[in-house]
């Protein structure tokens, strides 16, 4: 049965032609922080005690895998940068690379 548009199959249709109940959302109260937000570590958020190389680096954020492997990223990249290493020091040296390559 037909209606202004909608279809009526039980009970799936809005009303609205193409906004059927199986959409999700895309945005929402949740989804509405600015991207740069998301990207960018909280403020005052302490570098990992494993990383001596803070203030040299002050543009990336680096974490610990859960292989081990260390990876930095550097924030608001596009494309994005990551790098990674076994150890802090040849991090260091992985974002220098990438840095000449900016």
């Amino acid at each position: 049965m037909e209606k202004d548009g909608a279809t009526d199959l039980k009970g799936a249709s809005t009303g609205v032609a193409g906004r059927g109940r199986g959409r999700a959302s895309v945005s929402g109260p949740a989804d509405r922080t600015c991207r740069a937000d998301r990207a960018a570590p909280a403020e005052g958020a302490e570098p990992p005690d494993w990383w001596p190389y803070a203030s040299e680096f002050p543009h990336w954020h680096v974490w610990r895998g859960i292989a081990g492997l260390l990876y930095a990223r550097r924030l608001m990249s596009s494309p994005p940068r990551v790098v990674r290493s076994q150890d802090a020091g040849e991090l260091r040296d992985q974002i220098r690379q990438a840095e000449l390559r900016l």
